[in-house]
């Protein structure tokens, strides 16, 4: 039966929020599921049922659920496709399972290695097809110089990959150059069955090399170890394990990820008294912009070298500080969500997950909470959507190695990476894409809390002993479940009552904030998080671009994850929500810092009127980016080179606009076409390369549509008088990718006291399918208020860099298709200093203008920013592309 031919979806009915909880919707599913029989033909709906139905009783092991998935979607054809993609061991591995071994026969002889994900492999073979289309040539010399030196021309056979973008065959975004340091043969061996040991290289691979380090280290009773790069979660876990000396007393749970890659976003870490690994950085190697190899190791260089974005240039080691190897104490549990971590008050617990606990099981439950979060060495909490129980994973480490075993163990291993390739699949079969929101929350619920310790429901308190980087590292294989995640940082405060303690209420209401507004929306039938909330304690940083930087008292550090291909307008409202409730806490009238994960989920958020970028860097990171600025100024002192050496080499658009603030300050200018023959644009090109050195930019395009309101007339009696009509533009901005700008401007009896200029509003929507909605409600709904008057854009745009000036022109085409009137050249001159001395806006206008007269072109109309305004606001460069884009003289 094909897709065409299949029935319409049964109709369910929408649950009431008040009964969303696993003995709800687990029946829902075993009363529902086969009256979808003739919609899924290919998928085993008797399994399905028996399987809710065992899950519903509380008789189901972690095996057997899995097992029960296989079994069920094994005819489709995703799942076919997904089996195809293994390797021939890993595939019978797979089929015997399924068909009855258990996790224990199956690697009790040759264990199991984690088979690379399918985001790695994919990763891979669009290196092949950038190699088959990409060049590695390059008309800087300085370029190349840095691509060698970062090991491009070893001549290795595992050298890091580099590909560059082609001007006539464009993929990656902005010409930029891709930089992997582990090539296809590397990472298809993940773990590497190499166990590399002290002072040694793999395969000759230096990024890939671990050396304990002979001189003494910065702190009493720790060993430096220097490591490259390119070196896997997986390689340092094995390497640790192996000489059971030292070991990163921090780390993030997955293994299939580079050291410099855990390092580059700052962000993590483990338990209170613990900050971030780059908090443990006591020396960087990397490649400058001039292609030298350098070091930092001063320590007041190392707070922004440390944690830098890879705005420093190509790290090739990193030196940390290990302390002595420890053994992590686990005691995982799954709790009541109500005890796990406790709400401020009862009345907050939605009534679907609502149990009548006594005053003393609360108290107790909070003593517990507090405990496990103030002072365990490692403290997370995990809750599934709609669960009725929470996961907790808080524990402790000893010296003692007496009972320590490896864990998980190698069947615990394959159950692991089984649950998350069957996850990463099964979200997007037919099947989950067309059951209800709250149906395919359970499913996920069923298969995630299934591997997690214990593994059999209502089983006591478990006890493991383990090294402490498997303690780190308990979860493999959940790179294979691609998530969409969002995460803030927020503060710690101090308790009032004993201000040298952390104020952990803080860290109630954000957890119970977000599962009050999972069932606000249920109750509009809507699900957008559709995975887990997860909550992790750590302490502050002194990294000056971390986001727990200053946070002494420690940091929860707080996610909300979904599926990928969850209701995509559901989930942004649902992450703007979730942004207000944690950005808007206080503390004795003054809002907490708190700040998103840099390495997930939070360009086009807004914090009130502003942007996300725009408050990271005026309001959450105004401070540090100057000091971030200034540290790095410092080493490139030291060094030989200077900031704009790196912004040109290593930076991108968005560090651009947060770090180094590029296009602050602009002019506008219009060359209207003259005659069908004329082009001002070869003409300034020409003017422009006759009179300076430019280097291209990447290419640029921008939009807007223009509606004017429908003129209302004066009443015959005079009683009401004419009023003008308004304008109303919706544009896209080459400087803005993200966002998609209203601008309504007034009609012009409605004048601002300071410019007697109309007053426009501006309102940013999220490009892509926001964006559309609008336009469609204005054209469709509001097409009697709202006319369209025109539709200019621009297309493949030049872009040029002269020194602190930036360029970009192109021709403003007015229409679409083959019916376009070419109306003239826009062209935008922009000025950036880097230097802690930039002249003020009115000095850079000024140069701006003296840039433009020495091009000595004719006939421009120039746009410069309003003067005289009472403040300077995000949207001054809209109002100004607004202004020139009416096209009025």
């Amino acid at each position: 039966m094909s897709t065409e031919e299949l029935p319409p979806h049964p109709e369910l009915p929408t649950p009431p929020a008040e009964k969303l909880n696993p003995h709800f919707i687990l029946g829902e599913i075993r009363d529902y599921i086969r009256d979808f029989n003739e919609l899924f033909p290919f998928v085993d709906l008797d399994i399905l049922h028996e399987q809710t139905t065992a899950v519903r009783r509380k008789q189901v092991d972690a095996e057997t659920q899995i097992r029960q998935f296989l079994r069920a979607f094994r005819r489709t054809q995703t799942f076919k496709d997904a089996f195809e993609t293994l390797d021939q061991e890993t595939q019978q591995k797979v089929h015997a399972f399924s068909e009855g071994k258990s996790a224990e026969e199956l690697t009790k002889q040759k264990g199991f290695e984690l088979p690379p994900s399918p985001a790695a492999k994919h990763h891979f073979r669009l290196l092949n097809l950038f190699h088959s289309l990409f060049h590695h040539g390059h008309d800087k010399e300085k370029k190349a110089k840095v691509l060698e030196k970062a090991g491009a021309a070893k001549g290795t056979g595992s050298a890091p990959i580099i590909y560059e973008d082609n001007d006539d065959k464009k993929i990656m975004k902005d010409d930029q150059v891709l930089v992997s340091l582990l090539d296809l043969h590397e990472v298809t061996r993940i773990p590497d069955p190499l166990a590399i040991g002290p002072n040694a290289q793999a395969n000759g691979n230096e990024l890939m090399s671990i050396d304990v380090l002979d001189n003494p280290s910065f702190s009493p009773g720790k060993q430096c170890v220097r490591v490259g790069a390119a070196v896997t979660n997986e390689a340092f876990r094995r390497w640790a394990l192996k000489n059971q000396k030292v070991a990163l007393p921090m780390d993030v749970i997955l293994v299939e990820v580079t050291v410099g890659g855990v390092n580059g976003p700052i962000c993590h870490g483990a338990g209170r008294r613990n900050r971030t690994i780059s908090d443990q950085v006591v020396a960087i190697e990397y490649v400058d912009a001039n292609g030298n190899h350098q070091t930092v190791v001063d320590k007041k260089q190392l707070k922004a070298a440390a944690g830098c974005f890879g705005l420093l240039g190509v790290v090739t080691h990193i030196t940390f500080e290990l302390e002595a190897m420890t053994y992590a104490v686990l005691r995982p549990k799954k709790t009541p969500i109500s005890l796990a971590i406790p709400p401020l008050s009862m009345s907050e617990v939605p009534i679907a997950l609502y149990k009548n606990w006594t005053e003393k099981d609360v108290a107790n439950a909070k003593a517990d909470f507090e405990k496990r979060a103030s002072e365990d060495y490692y403290a997370e909490w995990f809750w599934y959507t709609y669960q009725s129980t929470a996961w907790v994973n808080s524990w402790n480490t000893t010296t003692d190695s007496t009972g320590a075993k490896d864990f998980p163990s190698p069947a615990g291993v394959f159950l692991q990476w089984l649950q998350c390739w069957v996850g990463g699949w099964f979200s997007q079969t037919y099947f989950f894409s067309h059951i209800p929101g709250h149906w395919q929350a359970q499913f996920l619920a069923i298969a995630g809390m299934a591997v997690l310790p214990p593994t059999v429901f209502d089983s006591e308190q478990v006890e493991i002993k383990t090294y402490l980087p498997d303690g780190l590292h308990f979860f493999r294989g959940i790179q294979n479940c691609r998530v969409r995640d969002m995460e803030f940082e927020i503060p710690l405060p101090a308790l009032p009552s004993d201000p040298s303690k952390p104020d952990l209420s803080i860290v109630q209401r954000a957890w119970w904030d977000v599962i009050k507004l999972v069932y606000e929306e249920a109750k509009d039938g809507r699900s957008p998080m559709r995975l887990t909330l997860e909550l992790r304690i750590m302490g502050g940083s002194d990294i000056t671009m971390a986001p727990q930087r200053g946070n002494d008292h420690g940091t929860a550090s707080i996610e909300v994850l979904t599926v990928p291909n969850a209701v995509p307008e559901q989930w942004e409202e649902f992450k703007q929500k979730v942004a207000n409730i944690w950005m808007g806490y206080e503390v004795n009238g003054a809002k907490l810092n708190s700040r998103p994960h840099w390495a997930k989920e939070w360009q086009g958020l807004r914090v009130g009127n502003k942007s996300m970028e725009q408050h990271m860097k005026e309001t959450a990171y105004k401070d540090e980016i100057a000091m971030f600025k200034q540290e790095l100024s410092s080493i490139g002192e030291s060094q030989g080179w200077t900031l704009d050496d790196i912004r040109k080499q290593f930076s991108n658009k968005l560090w651009d606009d947060i770090i180094y603030a590029i296009d602050s300050t602009r002019s506008l200018y219009f060359l209207p076409t003259t005659s069908a023959d004329a082009s001002p644009l070869s003409d300034l090109i020409n003017r422009l390369t006759a009179h300076y050195d430019p280097s291209n930019l990447p290419r640029w395009s921008l939009r807007q549509r223009l509606f004017r309101s429908t003129p209302i007339s004066p009443s015959t009696d005079g009683a009401v008088p004419p009023i003008a009509p308004r304008h109303l533009q919706i544009l896209s901005l080459p400087h803005r990718p993200n966002d998609s700008l209203v601008v309504i401007t007034p009609n012009s009896t409605v004048a601002s006291t300071a410019t007697n200029q109309p007053v426009a509003s501006i309102v940013s929507l999220r490009a892509g399918q926001s964006t559309d909605d609008f336009t469609h409600l204005l054209i469709s709904r509001l097409g009697p208020l709202w006319q369209q008057r025109q539709l200019l854009s621009v297309v493949d745009g030049l872009a040029y860099e002269v020194g602190n000036f930036r360029l970009r022109a192109g021709e403003l085409r007015q229409g679409v298709g083959g019916a376009q009137l070419v109306r003239g050249v826009v062209v935008e001159v922009a000025y950036s200093d880097q230097t802690e001395l930039a002249q003020d806006k009115v000095q850079t206008e000024d140069m701006i203008t003296a840039f433009w007269n020495e091009l000595g072109v004719k006939g421009a109309r120039e746009f410069k920013g309003e003067k005289g305004g009472e403040v300077e606001d995000e949207f001054e460069d809209v109002r100004l592309w607004s202004r020139a884009l009416m096209l009025k003289g």
